[in-house]
């Protein structure tokens, strides 16, 4: 009768070791990522001339962004103008209003948005076309003096630009 129980008693151990391994404990990890969009600007052109005989200049700024779409991109202008210097002041001069404009496919900016009306960050006229991912684009910056300079001297503004997605 030892026997039979000592067999019975093995037999069910043996039986418990399948139904332990079935209750192994699993642990899942889940894996992601994420990166936030994002547009910085490249090579921009530093500086443009406008004068009486050359009331029209272009440049270029290229910009980028991780994504497919169109970049929001502001312009502040520090003097609301071209702003004139000591001598021009001087002389008579007043701040000089000129026209801007900005985007992709810009040609000219006789039609843009005056300096004047840029001394906090706004939009500009342009289109900023969208763009692919990882891409550099190169927008045009047009500039326009819509009327002569009457008084010597040197005049100046400077144009702040910024992008966001």
């Amino acid at each position: 009768m030892k026997k039979i129980l000592s067999l019975s008693i093995l037999a069910l151990v043996a039986a418990a070791a399948p139904a332990q391994a079935a209750t192994d404990q699993q642990v899942t990890v889940n894996v992601d990522a994420s990166l936030a969009q994002r547009c910085f600007f490249g090579t921009a052109v530093s500086n443009l001339t406008l004068s009486n005989t050359a009331p029209n200049t272009t440049g270029t700024i290229n910009y980028e962004c991780n994504f497919i779409g169109s970049p929001t991109v502001t312009v502040a202008s520090t003097n609301g103008g071209l702003k004139p210097d000591a001598t021009a002041a001087f002389n008579g001069a007043t701040t000089v209003d000129y026209k801007i404009a900005f985007g992709n496919g810009v040609t000219s900016a006789t039609s843009g948005t005056n300096a004047s009306t840029l001394s906090t960050a706004a939009s500009v006229v342009g289109t900023n076309a969208v763009t692919a991912s990882n891409t550099q684009t190169a927008a045009t910056l047009a500039l326009n003096l819509p009327s002569n300079l009457l008084y010597a001297g040197a005049y100046a503004d400077v144009l702040t630009f910024t992008i966001a997605p």
